[in-house]
């Protein structure tokens, strides 16, 4: 992800927030204006010259300033996050009141997760009201239906799908992938970005199928994996694997 430098996108908001863990993510319906935008990749690219966050605070700059770039360039073009992202690194110095820029670029990310937070939850709730009117509905059929006594076949009596131990894995995989790029930034721009959205992609169908306490669990044991891999040839090769297997899996 040369292109980016001092934004390596990264999946935190999305793992985290849709599992309900305290910080991450970005829905692809969330915007941002340029002026945030280029608040927070400024205060992203001045913390990595000049460190003046925690590490985790460090961790959660990098997540705002990725997924504040995909939605300012949903809200505003590319070219415009491209001209605002080269004004913040032509603009991070250490000089005059660095720890004052990199803290205003905490503040806008915190409040631009917020805003995903709050849209989350308004849609969890749309998505809670429509499977209420399909029971309601699927009860009244079933009330009809009362007088004739079918035998269930086996078909008829599975109505939930197993949970496969071997779907959850490859997520896991996946995701450790993925952070492995978000470390050594193996991938160009491009296909970096191509493997967020997969992810993000399978992340919400993992959380569907498994719940939001899988899908977190299996998420923070792919980012301490990821840790500890050394940036490599051999890593690469795992990141590209990571990509090509979550595209087979469409």
């Amino acid at each position: 992800m040369k292109a980016l430098n001092t934004s390596a996108i990264s999946i935190s908001l999305v793992l985290c927030l849709l599992s309900g863990a305290p910080k991450t993510a970005i829905a692809s319906n969330v915007g941002l204006d340029i002026n945030s935008f280029e608040t927070i990749a400024t205060a992203h690219a001045t913390e990595s010259k000049c460190r003046q966050l925690s590490q985790d605070d460090r961790e959660e700059l990098a997540t705002h300033a990725a997924y504040a770039e995909t939605a300012a360039a949903k809200s505003n073009g590319s070219a415009s996050v491209k001209a605002a992202r080269k004004r913040a690194n032509s603009s991070a110095s250490c000089g005059g009141n660095a720890r004052g820029r990199v803290m205003a670029g905490l503040s806008a990310g915190r409040k631009f997760e917020q805003k995903f937070v709050d849209q989350r939850k308004a849609s969890e709730r749309a998505a809670a009201r429509k499977r209420k009117q399909k029971e309601r509905r699927k009860a009244r059929r079933q009330a009809a239906l009362a007088t004739r006594t079918v035998a269930p076949t086996r078909a008829q009596t599975r109505t939930t799908p197993r949970r496969s131990g071997g779907s959850i894995a490859r997520y896991k995989a996946h995701t450790r992938a993925y952070y492995i790029q978000r470390r050594c930034n193996h991938l160009p721009y491009k296909q970096a970005l191509r493997f967020w959205k997969l992810i993000a992609a399978q992340h919400g169908r993992m959380v569907k199928r498994y719940g939001g306490s899988a899908v977190a669990r299996a998420d923070r044991q792919a980012r301490a994996s990821a840790r500890r891999a050394r940036c490599s040839p051999a890593t690469k090769r795992q990141v590209l694997a990571g990509l090509r297997g979550i595209r087979q899996g469409l």
